[in-house]
């Protein structure tokens, strides 16, 4: 079956070749042909090759300014390289002849949050979901920005949103388990926590949320089983760790909390081993 598939792997890039070659000798033999230029610029991207795709994109819309998909395929290629500044242009050149496009507004809302540009971000992610309420990337999107602009309540409802009407809902999922824990919201984010384990049942990053959960709730054997759950899935897990010695001494266990601790600090060196370090302090 791995041959096969291998096989198959070499015919489809042996296809690929033949198509960038090909449209290559196109472009050449019509060098003032938009749709050569194009044709060589997608057969480019697909393969992999971006920094020889972006000059034919560039030529491509130097020859049809007109065309909003081409722009926007063009912005897409400048995103995947890290070219912020051009990606935008080409995004608001789209938008320019397509202003309507609630998931190209999405587009360059999600470009600009990315550059740092979060007032324009906003106003972009706003924009896509008042053209198309029913699109969950925008909601998604906008929900981003709100957090990132320490506004988490409303994020939580556009987060809310996604998680109801996306067809994989999980990054939302994750965020409403952070942000509704941080917001003293423990059992809807429990219950996003869950969502998230239903499909990813060994995401140790997700069992440690929900275990903090628990300990936020006081509710010490649970967090524990849930902290031992994540060790299940990677011994080495700092965060199950630190969850761990936080609920021995919920329960009254100092020093089974001061090994959980120790452990800790042989595990990382940054805010959770710093976390630990105070709470061995705290309780020596």
């Amino acid at each position: 079956d791995d041959l096969e598939e291998a096989g198959f792997q070499d015919q489809a890039r042996s296809l690929t070749d033949r198509c960038i070659a090909d449209a290559r000798a196109a472009a050449r033999r019509a060098p003032n042909d938009a749709d050569a230029h194009w044709a060589l610029a997608a057969a480019l991207k697909q393969r992999h090759r971006p920094s020889e795709a972006i000059p034919e994109y560039r030529a491509a819309v130097r020859l049809d300014p007109n065309d909003a998909d081409l722009h926007h395929e063009f912005a897409e290629a400048l995103y995947d390289q890290g070219l912020s500044t051009q990606a935008i242009a080409e995004y608001q050149a789209a938008l320019r002849l397509d202003p309507k496009n609630s998931e190209w507004h999405y587009d360059l809302g999600w470009e600009l949050k990315h550059s740092g540009q979060m007032a324009p971000a906003e106003r972009e992610m706003r924009l896509a979901v008042r053209l198309d309420p029913a699109n969950p990337d925008a909601h998604y999107g906008l929900g981003e920005v709100l957090a990132m602009t320490h506004r988490e309540l409303p994020a939580i409802a556009e987060y809310q949103i996604t998680a109801r009407t996306a067809p994989n809902p999980f990054d939302a999922d994750r965020r409403l388990l952070d942000l509704e824990d941080k917001n003293g919201r423990y059992d809807a984010a429990i219950a996003a926590g869950l969502r998230v384990l239903a499909a990813f049942p060994s995401d140790g990053n997700t069992m440690d949320n929900i275990a903090d959960c628990y300990l936020n709730k006081k509710q010490w054997q649970t967090s524990l089983s849930w902290s031992e759950r994540a060790l299940r899935v990677n011994p080495n897990d700092p965060v199950a760790h630190e969850n761990l010695g936080e609920a021995y001494i919920g329960e009254g266990k100092k020093a089974e909390a001061r090994v959980e601790w120790q452990q800790v600090l042989t595990l990382d060196h940054g805010q959770i081993a710093q976390a630990a370090r105070d709470h061995l302090a705290k309780y020596p």
